[in-house]
């Protein structure tokens, strides 16, 4: 009966000793560590005052949980000890069922001061109102990279020169055509300074890596080299005709060919120059710093971060990552750190509704879905534009009337074309049969057929809409009937709805609802012969007013002249001024 009862005390304390760690003994000590930290604080003593400083160090608290998360087992290992000496059995020829008793009894205790460790938490934050486990700023520091960019593709080209130049996505490829055919560079030449515009592929000649690789080297140093190429899922849809775009010629600088090419020209070169020698340098790091603050019965996180190694980044800096708000901790802090609540801002955050398309997100979006080739994306947007099925505003994307009735035709009539999988399954069927797998004729006798019965069924069934013309307050001087809005090769007009009758036209200017400084009467959007878009006063000639940017209500209060949008500022019009300001958010 003796020797079970030792057998059973020496296997408990082995086992206690074992969760030497756990997390029932952690949390009492926390607790016991908080409550002593508020029964000090809360007397006034010079005593008190010096345990309180001791009290403070985040090290007490760290001593006090494996006092009792290691001291505790430790008491138990001394009969443990005794035991051993006297028995001199080896401990693991105990019995199976001492070992199993032994467990369960372990177990319990854990659990036992987990639940008291629990019970004195919750006693604590009634007392004190903050939690016991949480009195001070919990730091956790870490390390992130953030990855080399791959080369450009001509979606990625398109998608980055629309964000970070503002470029519409058919002068994006009408420039790149420019620079591919050659531009005179002085003396060089007609010389093309980028390799092929269209083409879905990363990959990049040996020849061209090794140039990079040099260049970097020695313009750079050897620690911004990449440890290996920059890989990209594969995808059964990517051609790889074409290598990626980038310079024919790495040693072929932008700043030192600037006098041989146009302003959009060298932007555009410049952004697949940095774009492609980013790729072949080193990853960036970061160094992460997230801060738990214990604030009555909430806890909030602050996570900021700091570069530790530019990488890629001293070459190119993409134009998401320029717009994303740096996050600093204007101060050092640690976990004895006494932070003092400066002010609160409450606000509340709805669910919001899907973002119109860009012509940039358009692009990704018809990529990701296989639609279309890379040559096919400009033509498409450019041609549902012109149709006057979208229009475009402040870079969003809006379907007109005329494009909603078309789709709802379309859909009702032809619900198997009008499927943003019929494409992308088209090309696959084509590409099989550009590689012998699949005969041509037997894709289009599956095809055709359906097509023709599905056209000559709308011939007869579809009804025949009529869109009417948008009415303005323009008075026609010839008739005195309210003029409308009539679309032309060259974009909206205004002519009188009494054709034939009366003929009489007019330019139509977009008004932007901005009295004219000079004289009062509307401010118009008005276009060069060149197609750059101006602001005038609808009164021209008579009034010569003329703006670049476009004018807003708001005076200058610094001068009283009036002010003009700059991306997200006011600014004054007057150059010699000088005053900016922020410009409100608008609010739905």
């Amino acid at each position: 009966m003796v020797h079970k009862r030792r057998d059973f005390l020496i296997t408990f304390t082995i086992l206690c000793l074992a969760m030497c760690a756990c997390s029932g003994f952690q949390y009492l000590g926390s607790a016991f560590y908080g409550l002593v930290w508020h029964r000090i604080h809360g007397l006034g003593s010079g005593g008190a005052r010096l345990l309180s400083g001791l009290f403070d160090s985040p090290w007490t608290g760290v001593l006090v949980q494996y006092i009792f998360s290691i001291g505790v087992p430790f008491l138990l290992v001394i009969p443990m000890t005794c035991f051993v000496r006297s028995d001199r059995r080896p401990v693991h020829t105990l019995p199976a069922e001492v070992w199993m008793s032994a467990l369960f009894m372990c177990l319990g205790l854990g659990y036992i001061f987990n639940f008291l460790g629990v019970f004195l938490d919750v006693f604590i934050s009634m007392f004190t109102g903050v939690p016991a486990t949480d009195m001070n700023p919990v730091m956790k520091k870490g390390e992130r990279t953030k990855k080399a960019p791959l080369p450009f593709t001509t979606s990625t080209l398109q998608q980055e020169a629309s964000k970070a130049l503002n470029f519409p996505i058919s002068k994006t490829m009408r420039i790149a055509q420019q620079l591919y055919e050659g531009v005179d560079i002085k003396g060089q030449g007609t010389v093309g300074i980028i390799t092929y515009l269209r083409t879905d592929s990363v990959r990049i000649s040996e020849e061209a890596d090794e140039a990079a690789r040099a260049f970097i080297s020695e313009s750079y140093g050897e620690k911004y080299l990449s440890d290996g190429e920059g890989s990209k899922k594969s995808n059964a849809k990517i051609q790889d005709a074409h290598e990626a775009i980038r310079p024919t010629d790495i040693n072929r600088i932008p700043s030192e060919i600037k006098e041989s090419l146009s302003r959009d020209q060298f932007r555009l070169y410049q952004l697949i120059w940095k774009r492609f020698a980013a790729s072949r340098m080193a990853n960036a790091k970061y160094e992460t710093t997230t801060v738990n603050i214990a604030a009555g019965d909430y806890t909030f996180r602050v996570s900021t971060s700091k570069v530790a190694f530019d990488g890629f980044m001293l070459a190119y800096t993409e134009a998401d990552d320029e717009k994303q708000e740096k996050q600093v901790l204007l101060k050092s802090i640690d976990k004895d750190t006494k932070l003092k609540l400066e002010e609160f801002d409450p606000k509340q955050h709805f669910t919001q509704p899907p973002a119109h398309y860009t012509e940039a997100s358009l692009v990704k979006t018809l990529e990701e879905l296989g639609i279309g080739r890379p040559s096919t994306y400009s033509p498409t947007i450019t041609t549902i534009i012109a149709r006057r099925y979208i229009t475009k505003e402040n870079k969003n994307l809006y379907v007109t009337e005329i494009g909603s009735v078309v789709n709802s035709i379309m859909k009702e009539s032809f619900p198997t074309i009008v499927d943003e999988h019929f494409t992308a399954n088209m090309e696959s069927l084509l590409d099989s049969v550009a590689e012998g797998h699949l005969n041509w004729k037997t894709v289009v006798a599956n095809f055709y057929p359906d097509l023709e019965e599905a056209v000559e069924a709308a011939e007869k069934d579809l009804e025949k809409i009529t869109i009417e013309d948008e009415v303005t307050d323009e008075i026609c001087e010839v008739c005195g009937r309210n003029m409308v809005i009539k679309y032309g090769p060259h974009g909206k007009f205004l002519a009188c709805p009494g054709f034939p009758e009366c003929r009489n036209t007019k330019p139509y200017y977009e008004k932007i609802g901005v009295a004219c400084p000079k004289c009062g009467k509307d401010v118009v959007i008005k276009m060069t012969r060149k197609g750059r878009r101006y602001y005038g006063c609808i009164d021209y000639p008579e009034c010569d007013f003329m703006s670049w940017g476009r004018p807003v209500e708001k005076k200058c209060p610094r001068c009283g002249g009036y002010m003009v949008e700059k991306g997200n500022k006011l600014a004054c019009a007057d150059e010699h001024c000088g005053y900016t300001e922020a410009k409100e958010k608008e609010t739905e």
